[in-house]
């Protein structure tokens, strides 16, 4: 394909359905990336705190919820950018097909914000003959209509990849002549998502551009399928997961449009300060992910990396929630690969080594939905022999059964099958059934504790069902009909914590470092 062509639809009946994951970091930070920025106050999420004047919350044009209590330590509120502005012409919008107006006098005159969209790459050649370079006139030539051509400097030599195959950001340029880069919102090993402007439709949109190698060009192919596939059986949009808008090939850089929603979880927590949320922000999530989980079942899909940074908020007056990143989703038929998920979300049959199943995305729900409870993992193991440690400690050991299909048993368990104990980073050593599910969820409501339990269990055939747990009256019920029986768990303070989980502050300190840079 020619670098110059323009942006070809990836059409579900041709892709690839081979697959490919990418290689992991071990903190757990990997295809999803940094997520995106908060557009609203926090307010309404976060427990355990005082709810501000009226007169403190200024620009704020959105009412908090009663049942979510405002935190005491917010500094600042976030709230959705306005689009980029673009310079309102006070004169008459030219028409570049009227015959009356001279071309001298357009030239003299014109500006791209005077001039009526779409054009055609001929009235923009004519009208700004010296704002492309050369290369790029060659290349607006292969699109029918252009909205926007970019604002900054543009070299004379094309160089469009980093060297590891990320496109080159350029903020204020242009991708496929219509989108106008505003920020770059996250980065991983797939490649980048950037928010853009959509000068046709007039919004803003999250941009994935993924990087221009040949394994991440075939594992995006089977995203778009995969996307496009549960868009197509989602037809009255109860699924949660993120929807697709369109897709092309931009510079050999294959790009997929979304909706540009809020905050990921794992920022809510982080900016409560890792001390958790209440019952009923849980208890939304609970049931719009476990929607989730049914879609993907029914479609035979696994998710394969379920965690906070994967679920952003839509906006923050209501907890509407989409799950995103299906980049190293798979079909139940099509596992190709073993080593999956984010490390602290991890089932214990991928540590194993056993076939694996849509309910590893069910342990990896129970295993964020305690941490929405607590603030911090359930599971923060510093490698996949102390997650296994960390896992034993509270359910005890594997059932036999289970040990005798996996394939990693000599790895973890002596000849005798007794777990091979070995002492943390800090000397501590783990011992199987030392604690319990309880103690961790501590103050929670039976009902709730009932889910986590059904959601972590050993054998991957008993956890709870996506359908069954959709039927569970304590996801069914309002929490603003209840809201006088929620109990509130007891606050645990960072630096408690840090105190007794080996590597958790390194672990933190090094997510927000990603979510920073």
């Amino acid at each position: 394909m020619d670098k110059y062509s323009s942006p070809q639809k990836l059409s579900g009946s041709t892709l690839s359905l081979a697959m490919h994951k990418s290689t992991r970091s071990e903190a757990g930070i990997k295809d999803g990336g940094k997520q995106l920025i908060s557009r609203l106050s926090l307010n309404s999420f976060l427990i355990n705190s005082t709810k501000p004047k009226p007169q403190q919350i200024i620009g704020n044009p959105f009412r908090t919820i009663s049942l979510l209590p405002t935190p005491k330590n917010l500094k600042e509120s976030f709230i959705f950018k306005e689009p980029p502005k673009t310079v309102k012409s006070t004169t008459k919008k030219f028409d570049l097909k009227s015959s009356t107006q001279k071309k001298e006098t357009l030239l003299a005159r014109c500006r791209w914000e005077d001039i009526k969209t779409p054009a055609t790459p001929d009235e923009v050649l004519k009208l700004f003959p010296d704002i492309l370079p050369k290369w790029e006139q060659e290349e607006i030539l292969n699109y029918n209509e252009i909205f926007y051509i970019g604002k900054n400097f543009k070299p004379k030599d094309p160089e469009f990849d980093e060297a590891n195959g990320d496109y080159k950001i350029l903020i204020k340029d242009h991708i496929a002549f219509r989108y106008e880069i505003i920020a770059l919102i996250g980065k991983g090993s797939f490649g980048q998502v950037l928010e853009v402007y959509d000068h046709k439709e007039k919004n803003s949109i999250a941009l994935k551009i993924i990087k221009n190698k040949g394994k991440f060009n075939q594992q995006a192919k089977i995203e778009i399928e995969i996307l496009e596939a549960i868009k197509n059986f989602d037809q009255t949009k109860i699924s949660n997961i993120i929807e697709i808008q369109e897709n092309f090939v931009f510079r050999q850089h294959i790009c997929i449009a979304f909706e540009l929603y809020s905050l990921n979880l794992y920022e809510l927590l982080k900016r409560n300060s890792f001390k958790g949320l209440s019952f009923g922000f849980i208890k939304k999530i609970a049931l719009q992910l476990f929607q989730s989980l049914k879609t993907l079942e029914e479609c035979k899909i696994i998710h394969c990396d379920l965690k906070p940074e994967n679920v952003l908020l839509m906006n923050m007056t209501r907890p509407n929630v989409r799950l995103i990143d299906l980049g190293s989703s798979c079909y139940i038929n099509q596992r190709l690969y073993t080593y999956i998920q984010s490390r602290f979300y991890r089932a214990p049959e991928i540590i194993l080594g056993i076939p694996y199943t849509t309910a590893i995305d069910v342990w990896s729900l129970g295993c964020v939905l305690t941490e929405l409870y607590t603030g911090i993992p359930i599971f923060p193991g510093e490698n996949e022999a102390d997650m296994l440690l960390c896992m034993m400690e509270i359910l005890g050991t594997p059932p036999e059964d289970m040990l005798n299909i996996c394939t990693r048993k000599n790895m973890y368990f002596d000849n005798y099958g007794e777990p091979k104990i070995k002492p943390n980073l800090r000397g501590r050593k783990r011992l199987p059934g030392t604690r319990s599910l309880r103690s961790i969820l501590k103050g929670a409501e039976d009902e709730f504790f009932q889910i986590i339990e059904g959601c972590l269990k050993w054998d991957p055939a008993e956890r709870i069902k996506p359908d069954d747990a959709l039927k569970l009256n304590w996801l069914i019920d309002s929490p603003l009909e209840n809201r006088k029986r929620v109990v509130r768990h007891k606050k645990i303070s960072l630096e408690d914590v840090t105190r007794h989980v080996p590597n958790l502050q390194k672990f933190i300190a090094h997510r927000t470092q990603m979510s920073e840079n």
